[in-house]
């Protein structure tokens, strides 16, 4: 008898749980966020009335109680990152607009699966992988991406604002995400959180591509008069240098190297590209990131 009660209890709380699910619209909220995003980013000062709306929510000892939720939540600045924002709005610059990418969507999705039944905030998942590595599970990605995440509020113009306030965060890192004019790119999702009811996370990148594509994959007879020919050898040998590079084919009769760097969030990843001419007239290419 007691198991079964026992039994019942738990299908009890996991019925809970599936309706307070199902009582939020996820898929609704992050289509809306595409278009409210793009227009915070035109238009910065129009979000000016609504911080000021949510500023006067707040209570004795600086909690904050957001419309549609249960959670009461404490804030580390008050009222003074309320203003603070304000101001920023005030003389922020509008910047493009984004486009909504599916795949960076997938991966802002996927870190939502791992950590919402959990009840974990987190931007590295249970597999140790962080917003890069989410990515290029699905495409390439190039010159920056980065990752933002917000937790309990239910509606678009919420979510951005606690992103615009960014209480307690040094730097005002996810409000710079937002606003940032290098990022060509957006993927965002919502869902569930057992710990603070929703979760939502962008996902941003600066340039992407198909997966296992390679950026500035030059194979023009032009490029080719760059390598160097003390890398050449008569008989398509390897001499010294390449024989000491694990990265060249055996046909290697040439070498290029290019170094650039592209960034993740605010980590500078250096980027070395090695491109290999082959004796068959073809180029083998080699994208080496060092974080």
């Amino acid at each position: 008898m007691k198991t079964k009660e026992k039994r019942t209890q738990t299908n009890f709380v996991k019925r809970v749980k599936e309706e307070e699910k199902e009582q939020i619209n996820y898929y609704s909220i992050q289509n809306l966020l595409y278009n409210e995003l793009n227009k915070l980013r035109q238009n910065p000062k129009c979000y000016i009335p609504l911080v000021e709306q949510q500023m006067k929510m707040l209570k004795k000892n600086d909690i904050l109680r957001k419309k549609d939720s249960n959670l009461q939540i404490q804030t580390v600045e008050g009222k003074t990152a309320y203003e603070e924002a304000i101001q920023f709005l005030k003389t922020q610059k509008p910047v493009p607009s984004l486009a909504k990418e599916s795949r960076l969507q997938f991966a802002a999705n996927d870190l939502i699966k791992d950590l919402g039944e959990r009840g974990v905030v987190s931007h590295q998942d249970s597999n140790g992988n962080f917003v890069s590595e989410r990515i290029e599970k699905y495409c390439e990605w190039n010159n920056c991406a980065n990752e933002v995440i917000e937790i309990s509020s239910k509606n678009p113009e919420d979510i951005l604002i606690s992103l615009i306030v960014d209480d307690g965060i040094r730097n005002r890192l996810d409000r710079k995400a937002l606003f940032q004019d290098i990022y060509k790119y957006v993927g965002i999702s919502c869902g569930y959180h057992s710990e603070y009811e929703i979760m939502t996370v962008f996902v941003f990148a600066g340039d992407i591509k198909p997966k296992g594509t390679l950026f500035n994959n030059r194979n023009s007879e032009y490029e080719y008069r760059y390598f160097n020919e003390q890398y050449m050898t008569d008989n398509n040998e390897k001499n010294a240098y390449l024989s000491n590079d694990p990265d060249a084919p055996g046909n290697t009769i040439g070498l290029r190297i290019i170094k650039g760097k592209k960034y993740l969030g605010n980590e500078k990843i250096l980027v070395t590209k090695k491109h290999y001419k082959l004796s068959d007239g073809t180029e083998h290419i080699v994208e080496i990131e060092e974080f």
